[in-house]
C-alpha cells in the first residue's frame, strides 16, 4: 500500500493498494453476482479515500489503469464527478 496526498485538497491522504482479481471483485460486486467476463482494473472509492488496481496489471495497461483512477480522483476533489467528459478532454 502506497499513500499520497490528494492534488487538489493537500489535507486528504489517498490510500493506492494493489489487490488480486477476486479482491477486485469483492470490492466492486458486493455481494452481487460477479459478472466473469469482465476483468475490474481498477476502483476508485472516495468515502474511504482508496483507489485498488488489479496486481497483476503491468506496462501500458497498469499504467493506463492508474490514470484513469487518478483522473476519478481528481474530478471528486474538484467537484467535477458529475460532469461529463468527451475523449479529448
Amino acid at each position: 500500500m502506497f499513500t499520497f496526498k490528494s492534488p487538489a485538497n493537500p489535507k486528504n491522504i489517498w490510500k493506492l493498494c494493489f489487490k488480486s482479481r477476486k479482491e477486485m471483485n469483492d470490492i466492486y460486486y458486493e455481494n452481487r453476482p460477479v459478472d466473469e467476463e469482465v476483468r475490474i482494473h481498477g476502483i476508485t472509492e472516495y468515502i474511504t479515500l482508496t483507489i485498488y488496481i488489479d496486481k497483476d496489471l503491468d506496462g501500458f495497461p497498469l499504467g493506463k489503469a492508474l490514470r484513469h483512477e487518478l483522473m476519478h480522483v481528481y474530478l471528486w476533489e474538484t467537484g467535477q464527478q458529475g460532469r461529463i467528459f468527451n475523449e479529448e478532454e
